[in-house]
């Protein structure tokens, strides 16, 4: 049951928030939605397999890693595996994205939710990515305004 909720409601990224806060953290995800692979390949292409929001790129032993495909419109929300509803992040801005802490404006300009606010300096904080534009701008097609329009409506917690 804890799972069916976990999968309808949010998305990977915060199961494991959720399931500490709960004390749930030993009980295994067993049940997910389907996703089509071809949306990670088509993603990361699309954004050059780095971040959008930092630029970040790496890759170990000939592989990129740290970089997520992301869904703009939750997969959790019926979001589709489709390239316009998809985002290349980092695993940093992935979580803060889904957290609602970042989103990206129609001017394609990322924004930070004021509610945010972090407590040591150190490394390129969250805040510093308020009003910039996205480092890695989409190859070929853009993030559908609909599914950009759902994030901040339902996940960004700024104004």
């Amino acid at each position: 049951m804890i799972d069916t909720i976990l999968n309808e409601w949010w998305p990977e990224t915060l199961h494991p928030d959720i399931r500490e806060e709960l004390g749930l953290e030993r009980l295994v995800i067993t049940r997910r939605r389907r996703r089509d692979q071809q949306f990670t390949v088509d993603v990361l292409e699309n954004f050059r397999y780095s971040c959008a929001m930092c630029g970040f790129h790496a890759v170990l032993n000939g592989q990129a890693t740290g970089i997520d495909a992301a869904h703009v419109r939750w997969h959790s929300a019926d979001g589709p595996d489709a390239l316009e509803n998809g985002i290349a992040l980092c695993k940093l801005h992935h979580w803060a994205f889904d957290k609602g802490i970042l989103a990206i404006d129609d001017a394609n300009v990322i924004r930070v939710a004021g509610a945010f606010v972090t407590q040591v300096e150190g490394g390129l904080p969250l805040e510093s990515l308020a009003g910039c534009p996205l480092a890695t701008p989409p190859r070929s097609l853009a993030i559908a305004e609909e599914f950009l329009e759902w994030h901040r409506s339902n996940v960004y917690l700024g104004a």
